[in-house]
């Protein structure tokens, strides 16, 4: 890099500023590339590492839960799926809670008889 004034001015408003949150999130997310897709994938060539965080960043996105978005995979966010994903939450958590309560019920006249 030419340390000159001219030039360092040039250089970084050519660069793209990262607010502190964004450099963060960005960091996170390399920090996961590396712990959960490549050291587990060990891969042995260039296009075996492409291969395999192609897939990695697929998974991300497509499938893997986000707690920060309220568990749900960012494809489903940017799609507005996010409404239907909670009420089906909220439907499972009910029929469970309706199942339990009978089941407890059941035991408690089992246990009178």
């Amino acid at each position: 890099m030419d340390e000159s004034p001219e030039n360092v001015v040039a250089q970084r408003s050519n660069r793209v500023q990262l607010t502190v949150q964004a450099n963060g999130k960005l960091e996170r997310f390399h920090g996961s590339i590396k712990g959960e897709c490549l050291r587990p994938g060990t891969p042995l060539s260039l296009e075996d590492a492409l291969r395999i965080v192609g897939r990695y960043v697929d998974h991300y996105n497509q499938v893997r839960l986000h707690s920060a978005i309220g568990y749900v995979a960012p494809a489903d966010k940017l799609a507005g799926r996010e409404g239907e994903i909670f009420a089906a939450r909220d439907r499972k958590l009910a029929e469970a809670r309706e199942r339990r309560k009978a089941q407890r019920e059941a035991t408690r006249l089992q246990a009178v008889a």
